[in-house]
């Protein structure tokens, strides 16, 4: 079976990360033994011979260390944690080594010419590259950054430690220039073992915090990642609740449907006989006419009745005629009062479901009562020319007064099953998609407390759209 590689980039913690870095190579520059009057006081502990300033100095020494080391490590950590790569193969884990293991060598070097400052790449280092290697696997983008950082932190702070340890120093572990002094004078002062004893305890303390922030940390992505698909699989339950409904309500509309033209068609056939008839013994036009106007009667209200049914029969309507509909049925309505509509092409033509267009607009128009202040409150419905690349379109507009909404509001509104006000949240879902089915568009402007205004772009219908 052949693996694809599939790689995306978190931008925010790249950013930080690489922020990071930069910022490290700045850090040598205020952060000196100088600082932190290392130098000075090793040599006092030895004039004045005490150890324990010497101690005071060794534990300031990892201090200065970790400060100086948690730009670049903490830096490549976040660089390498903020490329997702979703691919089970060893790829991953060598493409986040090596990012880890590329950046802080020349970091390294380009402080030691820009300071003159050697940063050895001992035991301490080498290890703390294979923790953030392995650390870094786990992609727990879930848990917040700075627990992450701390974790870093803390990992830094032990291997420091070690650095300070004089029974290591056989071993390539703490060959800087001051780590040297200070074992050297521990062994001058021959408290050596308690200087092991106190870097040990505090190499296993922040080394055994560090193993404990990083259980804490996939323990807390592991249940943000099950909430996640919980509320995932809950959207899904009720995605498949929402279409069993529309399921069950198309076959009640068929059953429906057919009741409905089975009586017109004996409807339109007795009218024919009784024209046939009328024509045959030469009645008054009069009649004749009635009876054409039966006819047609029974022709709209077929045609009416499969626009319920099917969404894709569409009719050639003047956009009076859709207004006139939108308003006959919000006319019983509590805000019925608070709508104007401001039609300036009355006669265009529209080629729409008129069930469905008339459905939508009433939608939008209740959307906005809503959102309305119930006495001053305006909705306003608006039917204009538009053109977009010297093609002609029909532009409506619904737009109201009330409290706007959010750009994460606006964002979510057009998504199936999204509400702000405890209802099913398919109106605006249904608007897209009578729009869209007729070829238009669809599109929402909106500023928190001054109004909202949705936008329906609809081709102009022709003639020729009638098959």
């Amino acid at each position: 079976m052949s693996k694809q590689l599939s790689m995306k980039t978190h931008k925010p913690t790249l950013f930080i990360g690489i922020a990071l870095m930069f910022f490290s190579l700045f850090m040598p520059s205020f952060l000196t033994i100088d600082t932190f009057h290392i130098t000075e006081d090793l040599v006092n502990s030895i004039r004045t011979c005490q150890p324990v300033l010497l101690m005071n100095t060794a534990l300031r020494l990892v201090a200065l260390n970790v400060l100086r080391s948690l730009g670049h490590y903490c830096g490549a950590f976040l660089i390498a944690e903020s490329i997702v790569i979703t691919d089970k193969s060893r790829c991953k884990m060598l493409l986040k080594a090596l990012i880890v293991c590329v950046i802080i060598p020349p970091i390294y070097f380009i402080i030691e010419q820009l300071y003159d400052i050697h940063y050895d790449f001992g035991v301490p280092a080498l290890a703390l590259l294979c923790l953030l290697t392995l650390i870094s696997q786990a992609n727990y983008n879930l848990v917040s950054m700075i627990k992450k950082v701390l974790m870093v932190t803390s990992f830094i702070a032990a291997m420091q430690f070690l650095d300070v340890m004089p029974m290591l120093n056989n071993l390539p572990f703490g060959r800087g220039e001051t780590s040297r002094e200070v074992k050297m004078i521990a062994t001058f002062f021959e408290i050596e073992d308690t200087l092991n004893f106190i870097a040990l305890v505090f190499f296993l303390l922040f080394f055994f915090v560090g193993v404990l922030l990083f259980f804490l940390i996939r323990d807390e992505n592991k249940l943000r990642l099950i909430s996640e698909l919980k509320e995932q699989n809950e959207r899904m339950i009720m995605e498949s609740r929402m279409r069993a409904l529309e399921n069950r309500t198309t076959m009640e509309l068929r059953h429906l449907v057919h009741d409905l033209k089975s009586p017109l068609a004996s409807a339109q056939v007795l009218v024919s006989v009784l024209k046939m008839s009328a024509q045959t013994v030469q009645v008054d036009n009069k009649i004749l006419e009635h009876f054409d106007q039966i006819e047609n009667s029974i022709d709209r209200m077929s045609n009416m009745i499969s626009e319920i049914l099917y969404e894709n029969h569409f009719s050639l309507l003047p956009t009076k005629e859709v207004i006139s509909s939108v308003l006959s049925q919000i006319s019983i309505s509590e805000y019925s009062s608070l709508v104007q509509v401001k039609n300036n092409i009355p006669e265009q033509l529209l080629h729409v479901n008129k069930i469905r267009i008339v459905r939508a607009l009433v939608n939008l128009i209740e959307n906005s009562f809503y959102a309305v202040d119930s006495e001053k409150g305006k909705i306003v419905v608006a039917l204009d020319d538009h053109q977009i690349d010297q093609q002609q379109f029909v532009k409506i507009s619904v737009s109201d007064n009330g409290k706007g909404m959010t750009k994460k509001e606006i964002d979510s509104a057009w998504n199936n099953g999204y509400s702000t006000r405890d209802s099913h949240g398919l109106g605006l879902a249904f608007v897209k998609q009578v729009i869209t089915n007729s070829g238009g568009t669809v599109s929402i402007q909106s500023a928190v407390n001054t109004g909202t205004k949705v936008v329906l772009i609809l081709p102009k219908g022709e003639l020729s759209n009638v098959s």
